[in-house]
């Protein structure tokens, strides 16, 4: 055998050698995105079955939330609402970054609310003609 003939078949066996190789590692990366797509599955599945429960929670915090600030008089949710009013603009100004900003605003978006439902229910209803013919 030649020196060429030689080096030819070690390449052949080198090449057989990478080749199972790389399809040992192709197996690997299917059974990893297979086991990765089942956990997947298995959280959205947990996920799903729990949104019911979190949907009922955030329900009754924001009943009680409502119930709280409608027994505050209109003064201290004024007031309230004022205090994050600025405290949120100030987080604005010096480049507070925006969900914190957002965050400091929302009571002053309940207050808000909770003011205008005030005003919009003691507006007196409007009148009608009596029905009297003249």
């Amino acid at each position: 055998m030649t020196s060429g003939q030689h080096a030819g078949n070690a390449g052949a066996d080198d090449h057989g050698a990478t080749t199972e190789s790389a399809a040992g590692i192709v197996q690997q990366a299917g059974d990893g995105v297979r086991v990765a797509a089942e956990r997947v599955g298995a959280a959205a599945g947990d996920m799903a079955a729990r949104i019911p429960d979190a949907a009922a929670a955030t329900k009754a915090a924001a009943d009680e939330t409502s119930r709280v600030l409608g027994s505050y008089p209109d003064e201290r949710l004024m007031l309230g609402a004022a205090f994050s009013l600025g405290l949120g603009a100030g987080m604005f100004l010096v480049g507070t970054n925006r969900i914190m900003v957002l965050l400091a605003l929302a009571p002053a978006v309940a207050m808000g609310i909770t003011l205008a439902g005030r005003t919009a229910d003691a507006r007196p209803a409007p009148s009608g003609r009596t029905g009297r013919s003249g």
